[in-house]
């Protein structure tokens, strides 16, 4: 799943299960990009979406 939220939306996102990646918390014009909360370790972003690598 890829998602990307506009800044001052990540705590409605993180209700849906997502959190903005470190760094991207106050991009002001940059869209924030968002990870999966819950075992972030078996996703990986590539081109844009959450890829799920997990066994």
């Amino acid at each position: 799943i890829g998602i990307e939220a506009y800044p001052g939306t990540a705590e409605i996102h993180a209700k849906m299960g997502y959190n903005v990646i470190p760094g991207d918390e106050d991009a002001p014009l940059k869209r924030m990009t968002l990870q999966p909360s819950s075992l972030p370790e078996l996703f990986e972003l590539k081109n844009g979406e959450w890829n799920y690598i997990g066994k």
